[in-house]
C-alpha cells in the first residue's frame, strides 16, 4: 500500500504539478484503475503503473519542465520544498528525514515577505511588481 501511495504521489507531481497536465485526465485514468483494483485485474503498484503510464513524464522532459516551472502558489511551493528537503535528508541518512514539521520550510527560504536592501537589485533586474507578483496567495 505504502508503494502505491508514493507511486500516486509522484505521478500527481510530475504530470500535474510540475508538468502541468490535465486534472480531468488524471481523474478519469484513476477511476479506471480503481475499478481494476476492485475487479481484482490489477493488484500491484506496478501494474497500476503500467496502467497510468501515460501520465509518467520521461524524465528529461520532467528536468526541463522543472527547471522551467514559474509557480506561485506558496502551498504548491512549500510542498515541493518540503519535499525536495526530507529527500535530501534521506539521501544524507538522517534518521530523523521524518520528523519535518510542516513549517519548517517556508516560502521565504527562497524569497523573503519583507526583503533587505540586499534583494534591491533582484527586484531591480525583473521590473516593477516583480516581488508582489511573487508573493501573491502567500
Amino acid at each position: 500500500m505504502e508503494r502505491l501511495l508514493w507511486l500516486i504521489e509522484v505521478l500527481a507531481v510530475r504530470y500535474f504539478l510540475i508538468g502541468r497536465g490535465r486534472p480531468e485526465r488524471i481523474e478519469s485514468l484513476g477511476a479506471r484503475v480503481a475499478k481494476m483494483i476492485v475487479e481484482g485485474q490489477v493488484s500491484t503498484a506496478t501494474e497500476v503503473r503500467e496502467e497510468l503510464d501515460e501520465l509518467y513524464i520521461p524524465d528529461d522532459a520532467f528536468e526541463l519542465a522543472f527547471q522551467t516551472r514559474d509557480e506561485t502558489d506558496c502551498k504548491k511551493i512549500g510542498y515541493l520544498l518540503r519535499s525536495l528537503e526530507r529527500q535530501a535528508r534521506q539521501q544524507r541518512q538522517d534518521v530523523h528525514f521524518r520528523e519535518m514539521t510542516p513549517n519548517a520550510v517556508t516560502v521565504e527560504h527562497i524569497m523573503p515577505k519583507s526583503p533587505g536592501h540586499d534583494w534591491k537589485g533582484v527586484f531591480e533586474a525583473h521590473g516593477d511588481g516583480f516581488h508582489e507578483e511573487y508573493l501573491t496567495g502567500c
